[in-house]
Parts: C-alpha cells; structure tokens; sequence
C-alpha cells in the first residue's frame, strides 16, 4: 500500500472471529516479520 508516496507493507494480526488485535507498517518486507515472529515467541 502507498502511504504518503512511499511504499509500505502492512502486517496484522487478527483473531479467530476476523478482526484486528494489532498492525505495524514497515518499509522493509521481512524485517517487521521476523520481529513480529520473535515477540510473538519470547511474550
């Protein structure tokens, strides 16, 4: 998705029912998914 004319990769995650528990932005496509997988691990 653009966002102010720059690119960005929008991730979220959502509970059973569909909706959205939480989201992040992220200029890089893997790095937030890597991140988001550790957090959800460790916490």
């Amino acid at each position: 998705m653009k966002i102010r004319g720059d690119w960005v990769y929008l991730y979220r995650a959502v509970d059973r029912c569909g909706q959205t528990l939480n989201f992040r932005l992220s200029r890089r496509r893997n790095a937030i998914r890597e991140r988001w997988s550790n957090d959800q691990v460790e916490g």
